[in-house]
C-alpha cells in the first residue's frame, strides 16, 4: 500500500485530495477487516470450535428425554458451554458442576418460577425424585474448555479482535501517509530556513502537492524580484 501512496503523489494533486484518499484507504480497510471477522466467526462455527448462542438450548431440547430418564445425569449429557446441578425435591443440592455459591440462589429461583438471572438462563429438568437444573448463556462460545473458560463469548472476541486490527491500520496508514505529506513538506521547510537566514541562493524547488508547490513557486518569484 505504500507504494500506491507514493503513485498517487507522481501527479500533483490538491491536499484535499491527498485526504480524502487516506478516508478512503480507512474504509476500504475497515470493510476488509470487518469481513475477515465475519469470515473467521462463520468458519469457526463451521469447523466447530465456535457455538452459536442458541447451541446450549437447542442441545438441551435435543437431550431432554435423555436427562430425564437417565439413572444419573453425568457431564456428557449437558452441553459443554453449561453448568448443571441436580437437586432432591426439597432443594438439598446432590451433584454437579454448579459453583458452590450458586447452587442455593439458582433452587429459589426455580422455586420461584424464575426463567433466568443476571444474563443467564435457567432450564428444569423433572427426573424422578430430583430436579435436574441447567443454566446457561445466549452468547456464542467455544467447544474448547480453555477457551470458555477464559476468553468471553465468541463474538466479543472476534469484535474485540477486530477493533484492535483496525486501531493498527490505521496507526500504520497514518505514519504511512504522514511520511509522505513530511518529504513533500521537506522542501518547503528548506526553502523557508533559508530564507529566515536571508540565503536567497537557493534552487528552484518542487512538490507533488499543490498547494504546496504553489507556495514554493511564490517564493522563487519573490526570490527573483
Amino acid at each position: 500500500m505504500g507504494d500506491g501512496i507514493s503513485m498517487e503523489l507522481r501527479r500533483k494533486m490538491r491536499l484535499h485530495t491527498f485526504f480524502i484518499r487516506y478516508a478512503v484507504f480507512v474504509m476500504v480497510g475497515a470493510v476488509v477487516i470487518l469481513s475477515a471477522v465475519l469470515f473467521f466467526f462463520s468458519a469457526g462455527i463451521q469447523a466447530g470450535w465456535i457455538v452459536p448462542a442458541n447451541y446450549a438450548e437447542g442441545m438441551l431440547t435435543e437431550r431432554a428425554e435423555q436427562i430425564r430418564s437417565a439413572e444419573k445425569v453425568t457431564e456428557d449429557l449437558i452441553p459443554e458451554t453449561c453448568r448443571y446441578g441436580v437437586y432432591d425435591r426439597e432443594g438439598n443440592y446432590l451433584y454437579g458442576t454448579l459453583e458452590k455459591e450458586e447452587r442455593k440462589e439458582i433452587w429459589n429461583g426455580y422455586a420461584k418460577g424464575e426463567r433466568g438471572k443476571d444474563g443467564s438462563y435457567f432450564r428444569a429438568f423433572a427426573r424422578a425424585g430430583e430436579v435436574c437444573i441447567v443454566k446457561y448463556r445466549m452468547v456464542s462460545g467455544y467447544s474448547n474448555d480453555f477457551l470458555q473458560k477464559y476468553l468471553p463469548s465468541a463474538d466479543w472476541t472476534l469484535i474485540g479482535g477486530g477493533v484492535l486490527l483496525l486501531f493498527f491500520f490505521m496507526f500504520w496508514l497514518a505514519r504511512r501517509f504522514g511520511t509522505v505529506i513530511s518529504r513533500e513538506l521537506s522542501a518547503l521547510e528548506q526553502v523557508t530556513e533559508k530564507i529566515s537566514r536571508q540565503e536567497l541562493d537557493f534552487g528552484k524547488e518542487s512538490s507533488k502537492v499543490k498547494e504546496i508547490d504553489d507556495v514554493l513557486r511564490s517564493m522563487d518569484q519573490m526570490k527573483e524580484a
